[in-house]
């Protein structure tokens, strides 16, 4: 029998978390409530229903507080289901894929600087050089005030409408870690993390 999959994604404004299987959804959820008792409020029908025998979650960039709330979810649920499979996916490498355009992705790490998904990487630069790479910026919506400046497109991260996409982008996780730890500090272009791997063809 095909693997219950259960996904969360908290990093950005929509919090979304669901489980599919075969392709299809058993179980899905989306909010906005901007708190780590909503993120709890919209998770537990899932454990009370389903147990999934793999976890697929989003490790960033994005909304501190989801990232850090889904890593300690899992690491709680990892100790309780040890044989559990956890992959991760990337924010940015999904969003430019269901974008769709050739034009950059980002989303802010803080008022300075941002993440950018660009020839097929993630790297970090701040707002002069962001400004720098062309317009319209597509964006990722996590905290209005750390939008960019000028013009930007947000992207419509809807996840419901891509759960092949979501398991084309994910890679084995199994420390349940990410990439992008906040202290650090970078000021020019860094490459933080191996390529994104290619995404299959997908019909919408």
């Amino acid at each position: 029998m095909s693997p219950k999959i259960l996904l969360i994604d908290a990093a950005t404004n929509l919090f979304q978390t669901g489980i599919f299987q075969n392709n299809q959804w058993l179980f899905f959820r989306s909010s906005s409530e901007d708190n780590l008792a909503g993120f709890f409020k919209l998770i537990k029908p899932i454990f009370e229903k389903f147990t999934p025998s793999r976890v697929i979650f989003c490790e960033g960039p994005g909304k501190l507080i989801g990232i850090r709330s889904t890593l300690m979810l899992l690491r709680i649920f990892k100790m309780i289901h040890p044989r559990l499979q956890i992959d991760s996916y990337t924010s940015l490498a999904l969003a430019h894929h269901i974008d769709g355009s050739s034009s950059s992705v980002c989303v802010a790490k803080n008022r300075d600087q941002y993440y950018v998904f660009q020839d097929n990487r993630i790297g970090l630069v701040d707002r002069k050089t962001l400004s720098a790479l062309g317009r319209p910026i597509h964006c990722l919506e996590t905290q209005r005030n750390l939008q960019p400046d000028g013009d930007f497109i947000s992207v419509k991260y809807d996840l419901q409408a891509h759960v092949q996409a979501i398991q084309d982008f994910a890679i084995p996780n199994e420390s349940i870690t990410t990439a992008y730890d906040p202290q650090d500090e970078y000021k020019k272009w860094t490459s933080l993390r191996r390529e994104i791997p290619e995404t299959k063809s997908e019909t919408f």
